[in-house]
């Protein structure tokens, strides 16, 4: 990508953070942003269709590092259901997001601009089917689809929990009631 570009996005999605940590999504306009951002409308048009964009881009990224996460955690465990390797994950992918981030603040609101469940469920069932354990392989299609969707509530109800900063909860914690639930769902 050409540096303008990513230096025009890097100033947009910073104005966008700046501005939604003082207002509402809703009271944003294209023309704040753009002047927050000291760049011209061509310039937001050029790089996203509209504010909703902006954010979905945002998760995109989001959903990268978190695969990442995946990846890297998972090289250290030999099953993928050991309740160390889960806690591992989900303690990394808590403590990676930024909390004061307005952008996911809005992403994980019940905010009807954007729905990150489709992107998150569908990052799940590549993960499941790229697990490689005998029991995956055995799971027909509508099996791992059924799974993913059921985790990809839980992870995401964990989250928004972990956005809201519940007192006295650790990212540790959760993990670890998330782990203990996760092979009986009690």
């Amino acid at each position: 990508m050409d540096k303008r570009k990513i230096k025009s996005q890097a100033r947009l999605q910073l104005a966008l953070k700046t501005l939604l940590a003082s207002r509402d999504l809703r009271k944003i306009t294209i023309e704040d942003l753009c002047n927050e951002a000291g760049v011209t409308r061509p310039t937001f048009y050029s790089n996203y269709r509209d504010l909703p964009d902006m954010l979905d881009q945002h998760l995109a990224q989001v959903l990268e590092s978190l695969e990442t996460i995946h990846d890297v955690v998972s090289k250290e465990y030999e099953r993928p259901d050991e309740p160390q390797r889960i806690v591992h994950l989900l303690t990394t992918t808590l403590d990676m997001l930024d909390r004061d981030d307005p952008r996911l603040q809005v992403l994980f609101s019940d905010s009807p601009v954007i729905f990150p469940d489709q992107r998150f469920s569908e990052l799940v069932l590549k993960l499941i089917e790229n697990n490689g354990s005998s029991t995956v392989k055995k799971m027909s299609a509508a099996e791992r689809l059924i799974i993913a969707h059921y985790f990809t509530g839980a992870i995401l109800g964990v989250i928004r929990l972990w956005m809201q900063k519940p007192a006295d909860v650790s990212s540790a914690q959760i993990a670890k009631t998330f782990s203990d639930m996760t092979p009986t769902g009690q």
